[in-house]
């Protein structure tokens, strides 16, 4: 786990969402997913020790969560289901989500891979010679 509700809320600048843990959660998996290739130092359980790449981790995992929340996109990264709803008299509408909202929760939102990429952590191939 990178980022806490107390982060999300400071990165957001606002009060975080009831599901905002299992955003959380799910948004490290998929910034971990993001970094399969990449190096750097961790501890004995894996956690990165170079405080640049916790805070790059921390900022890249709040900003993939907010992402879902600004996209409407559900607490797992998916797109939401439906557009418009209508029960009895009542009509919902929802904007349609971006092309990127629509590929799911495995896709890294810009910011976050932005802020990965500045830390070096990205795009996480290897070279050698």
């Amino acid at each position: 786990m990178y980022a806490t509700l107390a982060d999300l809320t400071d990165y957001t600048g606002k009060p975080a969402p009831a599901d905002a843990q299992t955003r959380l959660d799910r948004a490290a998996e998929t910034i971990d997913d993001a970094l399969l290739c990449a190096v750097y130092d961790t501890d004995a359980e894996g956690n990165p020790t170079a405080p640049e790449i916790i805070r790059a981790l921390r900022r890249a995992t709040c900003a993939q969560a907010a992402d879902w929340i600004a996209s409407g996109a559900g607490a797992d990264g998916t797109p939401p289901e439906h557009r418009s709803v209508r029960i009895g008299s009542v009509q919902l509408d929802r904007a349609a989500p971006t092309e990127r909202a629509r590929s799911g929760r495995d896709e890294l939102a810009p910011h976050a891979a932005a802020i990965l990429r500045r830390a070096g952590l990205l795009p996480g191939t290897i070279a050698t010679g």
